[in-house]
């Protein structure tokens, strides 16, 4: 992709957002389907693994058959979950599917996490509007967002893999909003 069609997609999206105030950004269900699949087959072969197994044998075919049913469980309900897997407006950043928004103000750019071919737009956000939200989440979800600011060494929330959309031309465009003065952001809008 050239700079001049990269630059008509950032329009797209402009025009999109000025004229509805919403863009929707889908998941590759196929892919989603296909990983869930590709992981069922794993869980079965751990099954079978299990079965008359003993000592380390049946440990690591129950440990196969736990992850990979776990693992094929999540990406199915993922697949199969209806509505968009992020959603921005005039106002916020948003992934429904896990349960955050970050408004405008507090989005400072973005870049995309890469890990075994899964690419992740990650939304780089205040470190102060990080830490109130951190401390409103569950143990659980303040202990995974403490280990992700470790390991990412900054303040970032990431949006679902496997979008339907390019992820570095989202987050390409994402990052050029979050970096404009606010009351530029996001086609002239002032976000909320």
């Amino acid at each position: 992709m050239d700079g001049a069609q990269v630059m008509e997609r950032f329009r797209e999206w402009d025009e999109q957002l000025a004229r509805h105030d919403r863009i929707e950004v889908g998941l590759r269900r196929g892919r989603l389907v296909a990983l869930a699949l590709m992981s069922l087959v794993f869980a079965g072969i751990g099954g079978l693994i299990a079965v008359g197994a003993s000592g380390s044998d049946l440990g690591m075919g129950l440990a196969c058959l736990v992850f990979f049913g776990g693992c094929s469980m999540v990406l199915a309900r993922q697949a199969f979950r209806p509505g968009p897997a992020a959603v921005i407006t005039s106002r916020d950043i948003a992934s429904p599917l896990h349960n955050w928004s970050v408004p405008w103000s507090a989005v400072r750019g973005a870049f995309v996490f890469s890990t075994r071919g899964n690419h992740m737009v990650t939304v780089v956000v205040d470190p102060d509007w990080y830490a109130a939200w951190v401390n409103e989440q569950t143990v659980v979800k303040r202990l995974l967002a403490r280990v992700n600011r470790g390991f990412l060494r900054v303040e970032a929330m990431s949006l679902p893999g496997q979008l339907d959309a390019h992820p570095h031309l989202l987050a390409a465009w994402i990052d050029a909003r979050g970096t404009e003065p606010q009351a530029d952001a996001v086609g002239g809008v002032s976000p909320g």
